[in-house]
Parts: C-alpha cells; sequence; structure tokens
C-alpha cells in the first residue's frame, strides 16, 4: 500500500526520529538518501525497515535494494515523494530512506591494539561538528569516538550526513570524564589536548600510541580540568587576530599530524 499521507501513523512514528528523544527513546536512527543507506549496509547495521518513493527512485537504487542479502526480509514502506520530502527534505529524490538501529559500543572496546588513535568530544553542541569529527577519525584509521557527558547526538540527521555514513562504522562510546580518566589509566592510553597556551607546537610533539586526542567545546575550548587530565597538551600555530581554529579544523590538524607520525613509524590503524 502507498502512503500518500503525512499524517499517517507510520510516517509520524518515523519523521519522530527527527527529534533526540524519540531517537533516545527507540535507540532508532535515520539514514536518508542512497548513499547513507548503502553506508549503513557496509557497516552491519541492523534495519528496522526501509521507506521507498516508487515515483522516483532509480531502476539502479532498486536493483541494488533487491540484490542485497541485508536487506532481505526488511520490511519496506512505501510512501509519496511528498510524504518522503517530510521525512527527508535534503534527499527525498533519491527516493529511499532508511530506519536503523543505533549501534553503541563500550569503553573496553575501544582501543584494541597499541597502535590506536580514538577521538573523545566534550560538549560539543553541534550536530554537524560531532559528524565531521567522526568522519575524520574515520579517515585517519581511528578506531571510534567517545561522547564525554554532554555532547550532540552522533545519530542527527545533520549528524549523520555531516559524517559521511562513517557514523556507521566507527564505535561510538558514551562515558563521563571521570570514567575516561580510569579508562585512559588501565590502558595506558597517551590523552592529548589542544591549547593556544601550550608550550609545544603540535607538528613538534612525540606521540605515542594507543593515544585519545580529547577535543573541547566549540565556544570555550577544553576547560581547566579537562586539561589537567591530558598527558600532552600541543598549540596550533596561528598569524592575524585570529586566537584559536574551530573544534572540526583543529581536530583534524592533530589527527593528520599523529597519522603522518604513525605511517613513519609504521604503526597507526585500527
Amino acid at each position: 500500500m502507498l502512503i500518500t499521507s503525512r499524517h499517517n501513523p507510520r510516517v509520524k512514528a518515523i519523521r519522530g526520529l527527527l527529534q533526540r528523544k524519540h531517537r533516545d527513546r527507540e535507540q532508532l536512527l535515520l539514514a536518508d538518501g542512497v548513499r547513507l543507506v548503502r553506508a549503513a549496509v557496509e557497516g552491519g547495521m541492523e534495519f528496522d525497515s526501509l521507506i521507498e518513493a516508487p515515483e522516483v527512485v532509480s531502476e539502479e537504487t532498486k536493483g541494488w535494494l533487491d540484490a542485497s542479502d541485508q536487506l532481505a526480509g526488511v520490511p519496506r514502506t512505501q510512501v509519496s515523494p511528498d510524504v518522503l520530502r517530510s521525512l527527508s527534505a535534503k534527499h527525498w529524490r533519491q527516493g529511499i530512506a532508511a530506519v536503523v538501529r543505533q549501534q553503541w559500543s563500550g569503553l573496553d572496546e575501544l582501543l584494541p591494539s597499541s597502535t590506536s588513535v580514538a577521538v573523545a568530544v566534550r560538549e560539543i553542541r553541534q550536530p554537524w561538528s560531532i559528524g565531521n569529527i567522526i568522519r575524520i577519525c574515520e579517515a585517519v584509521g581511528g578506531s571510534g569516538v567517545l561522547l564525554v557527558g554532554d555532547s550532540a547526538d552522533p545519530h542527527h540527521p545533520a549528524a549523520v550526513r555531516a559524517s559521511v555514513g562513517t557514523v556507521f562504522s566507527q564505535r561510538l562510546v558514551r562515558t563521563t570524564l571521570d570514567e575516561l580518566a580510569e579508562w585512559k589509566q588501565q590502558r595506558g592510553c597517551l590523552l592529548v589536548g589542544t591549547s593556544p597556551s601550550a608550550a609545544s607546537d603540535y607538528r613538534e610533539a612525540v606521540y605515542r600510541w594507543p593515544l585519545v586526542l580529547l577535543a573541547g567545546s566549540e565556544r570555550v575550548g577544553l576547560s581547566p580540568e579537562e586539561k589537567s587530565l591530558c598527558d600532552v597538551t600541543v598549540r596550533i600555530p596561528m598569524m592575524g587576530t585570529c586566537d584559536s581554529h574551530h573544534v572540526v579544523v583543529a581536530t583534524a590538524l592533530v589527527l593528520y599530524e599523529v597519522y603522518g607520525q604513525a605511517a613513519a613509524a609504521g604503526a597507526g590503524g585500527r
């Protein structure tokens, strides 16, 4: 049956996943568009349902969906383009979306080897910032992202899109600052932070593994308490009147320096 009303109960339940309280309660998320649905398949995610708009979905996409073993047996909800647009304003023309079960890991599942790198984010408010950090962590072969305290939801649609689907391949861990401090001691991790007042240039510091980069909030960076937990703090030199980088830029710069040192040493990776 083709659903043509935006007020259909099933459609309203799916649209609820655009709000964090519903995502948290149901432990589900919405992946919209071909790229994100493919990434969820490749990441081995568990699918709750597929949403299709037969009028606009391409034959190529239909063929891929029908040929996917992982999607065999997944319930399909067929909707009109207008209904899909109410769920996926950005990618509705691709004719496909999916409801996917969230997948969380525990701290003990992170950093399985002595050459691993991870990122811990603290009180980052913007979903697109979280998504981009997840994407960067994946790009350097990182093992996961730890969400410390009250940060934006990595399953927010804007975060999922900003991650270009890497949210489905990175391990995600919810934790507290105290748990992070205890865990990094137990695992012998080097905890690295950034600060404009740090003595060491991020390119001159010598890193070791396993390593966790602690990223602070967009507005104030790392707090004194967070800096005190770091084994190493580094600064990113700047010219002109700018006194700081956005947390996404700072994270990318430091992670790629760590990546470069790891590659030179024959280390790094998951």
